[in-house]
């Protein structure tokens, strides 16, 4: 058997040539040995200078994503004339705020934050509300990031009408919350209306993914919380890599 050769954090493999005398199931025996020789050859190029190696590559890979991740939000604040009112260093802090949020991951909490300054609709209260629903949508349902963010600028444009339309096939407005939007509306306090609806419809999504959680199979609900904790151990690399960068940048 001939089998190529690797690339591995321990260095590089060369190609593995393993004969096998015999026949049958006598001569695959011979797989075992010629393996356990090839594992203890990885043993011994794993040392300190490798393991330290892999770990700065770690480091270093970890902080060119938290760098992307910043650039892009600042790029969405650019392009949007800073509407959000946020700045790319708050990006990680309300990331990790809605990573607390059942079932969002890190990188989907800042995938969210991103999508939502670049739509350039919303901010303060609404921002966090749209970003927050539209990450736990993804989440629990599957809903993409856009198109929740989609039926929040809906809204954001026509209140009542944005309310109605989306009631129309999701079933949830009752005839007080409507009226209040209305009342708003017919007064000449458009924005007022526009964050009204918008918490309506937050709540509303909040529920729908509650319901989804609950109704979640046991089997996709523990590879939910796998992926949530190695992307909670990935986040703190980021940090320290970042933590890293800005200490070495004061020297």
């Amino acid at each position: 058997r001939f089998f190529n050769g690797q690339i591995t954090a321990a260095g590089k493999i060369p190609p593995a040539k393993v004969f096998i005398a015999g026949a049958g199931v006598a001569g695959l025996a011979g797989i075992g040995p010629a393996f356990r020789a090839m594992g203890s050859y990885v043993a011994g190029r794993i040392n300190p200078l490798t393991l330290a190696a892999a770990a700065m590559g770690t480091i270093v890979l970890a902080w060119k994503q938290g760098a992307d991740e910043q650039f892009a939000f600042t790029k969405a604040l650019i392009m949007t004339g800073g509407y959000a009112g946020d700045t790319a260093a708050s990006i990680r802090t309300l990331a990790n705020e809605m990573a607390a949020l059942k079932g969002v991951t890190q990188g989907g909490a800042v995938d969210a934050l991103t999508a939502v300054a670049a739509s350039g609709r919303f901010a303060g209260e609404q921002f966090e509300l749209v970003a927050q629903s539209a990450a736990r949508m993804e989440a629990s349902t599957g809903q993409a990031i856009d198109t929740t963010i989609a039926k929040f600028v809906e809204i954001a444009k026509a209140p009542v009408d944005g309310l109605l339309r989306l009631n129309d096939t999701e079933h949830f407005l009752t005839r007080t919350q409507l009226e209040r939007v209305r009342v708003l509306v017919e007064t000449g306090r458009e924005t007022e209306a526009a964050a009204e609806a918008t918490r309506i419809y937050a709540g509303r999504l909040d529920d729908v993914a509650n319901a989804a959680d609950a109704a979640t199979p046991h089997l996709t609900r523990m590879w939910r919380e796998a992926k949530e904790g190695a992307s909670a151990a990935w986040a703190e690399a980021k940090g320290f890599a970042e933590f890293l960068a800005a200490a070495g940048s004061k020297f």
